[in-house]
């Protein structure tokens, strides 16, 4: 997909090249690079099989304010599944170079049918292709309706009809217009994202934007720190929980035995109560033999029946509150153990992560506006130089050249003047030697 390079003010696309063995893509690489007057590329470099070229467009308008920068990438040789899921990974379009000659049809029909496949695995299905028939000049090739039928680039879906452009690499032919109708098809693409509202028209690429990187940084680290906090939060709170069921469980052990024990009391009663009954048919036998009435032995049988029936009931109770209790601590412990206030601590966790996310956008909104000023300073300066270099030429030049000329001029006027009081020196000078010498001379008289 494409990025935006904040930083440089540029949209980086990229745009894979494939096609069958010697149909033409490392020559039209080549022949792109040479191609100065449509744009400006770096050197071919070769990584592998695998061909890269970085270019840019010189005859396109900018997209949103900024430049665009295309990579083209291709494979040397024939194409397979593997090299193509490679070489289309992140394309923004597609160019498949096909070769016009007659006998090359079927590694044509092969190659776009591996395009095909390939492109139906990406996340972007609706990748622009542009097909670029190769070796039209050749005497032997084909027309390109008939290579276009023959290697069926069109569908029934007219919207994903391939165009097809005719070119010789070798003559530099048509390989420029190929690729410029294909950026051409991405940018169309982009706009229509855009348009869209989608979020995937155009991603930031923050790795050329340190302080952005810096804060992606941040960010990671402090939702890795919030993700520990909470993960040892919720490993206490469920060793706590396992700690108060353990308790739970060893009450109801206790409770158990408690039972067990209360249902052993009950079978003694029981089995009192048996001892006691067969006591009574005993006295009840003897008293039949020592002249006993029946009201007696009814009245007997009533109190053992009463007897045993309040005791049933008495146990019976006993065991329904016991079991009761048991049953409500079980349901308190599953209730604690299901209500892991997780829910709450995800719900802290991911407001405050949209917190740090706001932060971050409105750091990114502040960068921006200074990092365009940043870009100014250069204009700005260059307008200051320019302010000042017509301010040194209108006014200082001039007011240099007469304070020059005026130097000039009294350095001339000083030179003559000591060439006459050199001049006038020397004939006192003269003069002076003369009546020296006169002097020196004997004069006869009365002077003398």
């Amino acid at each position: 997909m494409a990025y935006l390079n904040v930083r440089e003010r540029k949209i980086e696309t990229k745009i894979a090249y494939v096609g069958p063995g010697l149909a033409g893509k490392t020559t039209s690489l080549h022949r792109i690079k040479s191609d100065e007057a449509r744009g400006r590329a770096g050197d071919v470099a070769l990584e592998g099989d695998t061909l890269s070229l970085e270019w840019r467009p010189l005859q396109m308008d900018r997209f949103n304010d900024c430049d665009l920068a295309v990579k083209l990438v291709a494979s040397k040789g024939a194409i397979s599944t593997d090299r193509l899921d490679g070489l289309l990974e992140d394309a923004d379009g597609v160019v498949v170079v096909v070769d016009a000659t007659p006998s090359a049809q079927e590694e044509n029909r092969r190659a776009v049918m591996l395009v095909r496949e390939a492109l139906s695995r990406t996340s972007a299905p609706s990748v622009p292709v542009v097909v670029q028939l190769n070796k039209s000049d050749l005497a032997d090739a084909l027309p390109a309706s008939e290579v276009a039928r023959a290697i069926a680039v069109s569908e029934d879906d007219a919207e994903r009809e391939w165009p097809v452009v005719t070119a010789s690499a070798v003559r530099g032919e048509g390989v420029v217009e190929a690729l410029e109708i294909a950026l051409a098809s991405v940018i169309e693409a982009m706009k229509a994202k855009a348009q869209a509202g989608s979020t995937a028209a155009i991603a930031p690429k923050i790795e050329h934007n340190p302080l952005l990187g810096a804060l992606r940084d941040i960010l990671r680290e402090t939702v890795s720190e919030h993700m520990a906090a909470v993960r040892h939060e919720i490993a206490e709170a469920v060793t706590a929980k396992l700690g108060q069921a353990h308790d739970a469980i060893e009450e109801l052990r206790a409770e158990m035995r408690m039972l067990a024990k209360e249902r052993e009391r009950a079978v003694e009663a029981q089995a009192a109560a048996i001892t006691e009954l067969a006591r009574l048919v005993a006295e009840v036998h003897a008293a039949s033999l020592q002249g006993c009435t029946l009201e007696d032995l009814a009245a007997s049988e009533a109190r053992l029946r009463d007897g045993m029936a309040s005791q049933s009931r008495v146990d019976r109770e006993h065991i329904t509150s016991v079991a009761s209790v048991l049953r409500r601590s079980v349901e308190t412990i599953a209730v604690d153990v299901k209500k892991q206030d997780t829910l709450e601590r995800q719900t802290r966790l991911l407001t405050e992560l949209g917190a740090l996310q706001a932060k971050v956008d409105a750091l990114s909104a502040a960068v921006e506006p200074a990092a365009v000023a940043v870009r100014g300073v250069p204009a700005q300066i260059g307008a200051l130089e320019k302010v000042v270099e017509r301010g040194l030429h209108g006014t200082l030049v001039p007011r240099l050249a007469k304070l020059e000329d005026s130097v000039q001029v009294m350095h001339v006027d000083s030179s003559e003047s000591f060439q006459r009081t050199d001049a006038r020196t020397s004939e006192i000078q003269g003069g002076l030697n003369e009546l020296l010498e006169e002097l020196r001379r004997r004069k006869k008289g009365w002077f003398s």
